[in-house]
């Protein structure tokens, strides 16, 4: 029988889980999978309280695990309740955890935001962070583009729940790709955006890349973007009702 959860926790905490047994049947719970994201430091055995009308004993194992590094994906954690002898895998009681990790213990749900390209107008070689709090803003600096597959546009009524970021690169003779070292989570009443660039050369030919999430609004009152490395900070304007 399998079981999953999901558990989200933060980095450079320690957590534990608890997994319930019966000594007296010889089984045990024993580490299975261990995600890179996670280390075991410790574990305990806890006896259970036992009844006279009970069969057997009962006990508690305790496993705590540390959080080394931030998560892209959801990892797997999982314990297998099994004797020293052999036996079929198949038959065997697993418990599985879906884990996160971020920066904070709460991170920010956010979409990708495609199917659309920068009409601004900035320099060649500046580097422009957005933060739209309305449609008619994100529509002055960022045009429909048709790309392949479904098409997909923002409406006035994603900004009711949802602010708009956007990163807008240099022009350049290069590809940019992104990658979000984190989930969005919230700091000291900041959004945080934490992600990595790689540039492909394309010698001859110039491009102006950029990247646009759409994230949750929450308690928080400017975005902190960490380019690199790099931080900067733009202000969240209030929701407008144009």
């Amino acid at each position: 029988m399998n079981s999953l959860q999901k558990k989200h926790v933060q980095k450079g905490s320690i957590f534990k889980i608890e997994l319930k047994g019966n000594q007296s049947t010889g089984y045990r719970w024993c580490l299975k999978t261990l995600p890179k994201s996670l280390i075991l430091v410790g574990e305990d055995q806890q006896a259970d309280l036992h009844l006279p009308h009970m069969v057997g004993y009962g006990d508690t194992q305790v496993f705590f695990l540390k959080a080394v590094e931030n998560t892209q994906v959801e990892e797997v954690l999982e314990f297998v309740n099994m004797r020293i002898r052999n036996e079929d895998l198949k038959d065997m009681k697993v418990m599985s955890y879906s884990i996160t990790v971020s920066e904070c213990d709460t991170d920010v749900p956010y979409q990708v935001v495609n199917n659309y390209f920068y009409s601004g107008h900035i320099p060649k070689n500046e580097q422009k962070y957005y933060v739209f709090s309305s449609l008619e803003e994100f529509q002055q600096v960022f045009s429909p583009a048709a790309t392949m597959g479904r098409q997909v546009w923002l409406t006035k009524q994603d900004f009711k729940k949802n602010i708009v970021l956007a990163v807008v690169e240099p022009q350049k003779d290069a590809t940019t790709e992104y990658r979000l070292e984190a989930k969005p989570f919230i700091k000291n009443d900041m959004l945080v955006i934490d992600y990595h660039t790689e540039d492909t050369k394309t010698p001859g030919t110039e491009y102006r890349f950029s990247e646009i999430l759409m994230v949750s609004r929450g308690d928080y009152d400017c975005v902190e973007f960490i380019a690199n490395g790099n931080k900067l900070t733009v202000p969240v304007k209030e929701e407008t009702n144009a």
